[in-house]
């Protein structure tokens, strides 16, 4: 894979000298809207663009990159919180499980600009909708629901 990327760069380095070779002219840039010009040779100036455009792409793609370690970083903090507070409920300690979980009982991964976020339930979340009386599964009247399931009025 070594070989590859030199060969891709020997390649690459010789047709950006083919080009200045036969591009060897000096021409004018003039910046309209400021009083500036620039005479120098045609290679240097389209050479000199696709360097400043991969220096911009290169900070973009930095920015980027950023955003998503933020993102894992939080992640893996959460991961962590999730098993130490499942290790506590685990033995029965209450105290550090109400410590930990009371914390934050539903944790929202994702920024505030996603149009979805996922919600990780943490504790509570699972299993507490029962099936029996008053529960919202089968069998149970719901919150909003006026009459239980079995047809009789209240």
């Amino acid at each position: 894979m070594k070989i590859l990327g030199w060969l891709l760069f020997a390649i690459v380095a010789i047709a950006a000298i083919a080009f200045a070779v036969a591009n060897r002219d000096v021409v004018t840039v003039d910046f309209d809207p400021l009083p500036f010009t620039l005479d120098a040779p045609l290679y240097l100036i389209v050479l000199a663009s696709i360097f400043g455009g991969l220096v911009v792409a290169a900070f973009g793609g930095m920015a980027a990159n950023q955003r998503l370690r933020t993102r894992v970083r939080r992640a893996e903090r959460l991961n962590r919180q999730m098993a130490t507070d499942a290790q506590a409920s685990k033995f029965g300690n209450a105290a550090q499980a109400s410590k930990l979980g009371n914390a934050s009982e539903t944790a929202w991964l994702g920024q505030s600009g996603d149009p979805a976020p996922s919600r990780v339930p943490i504790r509570g979340d699972i299993g507490t909708r029962g099936t029996g009386p008053g529960g919202t599964g089968p069998g149970g009247a719901g919150p909003g629901d006026a009459s239980p399931k079995d047809g009789r009025s209240p």
